[in-house]
């Protein structure tokens, strides 16, 4: 299981969908960055990347 998988299952709640990544700060959701139109491995690669620019 991918820690996006991991993420999602914690949270309890949203569609657990390639390329959705929620964002978590303190142990808390506090949004989420979605990326499309590649493939699942390529969703996760760009919305990681995205949540690592605004850490």
């Amino acid at each position: 299981m991918s820690n996006t998988s991991i993420r999602l299952e914690e949270a309890k709640r949203g569609l657990n969908a390639g390329g959705g990544i929620p964002v978590v700060r303190e142990g808390r959701i506090i949004g989420a960055v979605g990326a499309s139109a590649g493939s699942v491995v390529q969703y996760i690669a760009v919305a990681e990347a995205a949540i690592a620019a605004i850490a």
